[in-house]
């Protein structure tokens, strides 16, 4: 799977216990062909956190985990439709599947993800939705 947070080695459970770098956003946004104001919402992060994150030089543990599940939904987006553009169009297009909200919409919380993540693997196995 290709480095979607530009971290040049896999997350572990140890790297979003302590904390990502802030600059996984701006690695994320890229990705998503989105702005960071945007890619915050995503993730649920406000602006004013997100700056007092980039001065500490970390994210916490559960923000981390936020922003690693939204990659790793990018990844698995990439790797079903072949290119990072087409995989992020289609992160930010409502699906009838997911009741007309985006991907990325519903990956909002832990089980909103898990739904993207059947969508996928229906998807990648020609399952109808």
């Amino acid at each position: 799977m290709r480095d979607v947070l530009g971290t040049n080695k896999p997350v572990t459970a140890k790297m979003i216990r302590e904390g990502l770098p802030p600059a996984v956003i701006g690695r994320l946004s890229e990705q998503l062909d989105m702005s960071t104001t945007r890619t915050l919402r995503v993730v649920n992060l406000s602006k004013q956190t997100f700056a007092r994150r980039q001065r500490a030089g970390k994210l916490t543990a559960e923000e981390s985990d936020r922003v690693w599940r939204v990659a790793d939904l990018v990844a698995r987006a990439n790797e079903l439709l072949g290119d990072e553009s087409s995989a992020a169009e289609w992160l930010r297009t409502p699906a009838p599947a997911l009741e007309g909200e985006t991907p990325l919409e519903r990956a909002s919380t832990e089980v909103g993800a898990r739904d993207v993540e059947d969508l996928i693997g229906r998807l990648e196995h020609g399952i109808p939705t």
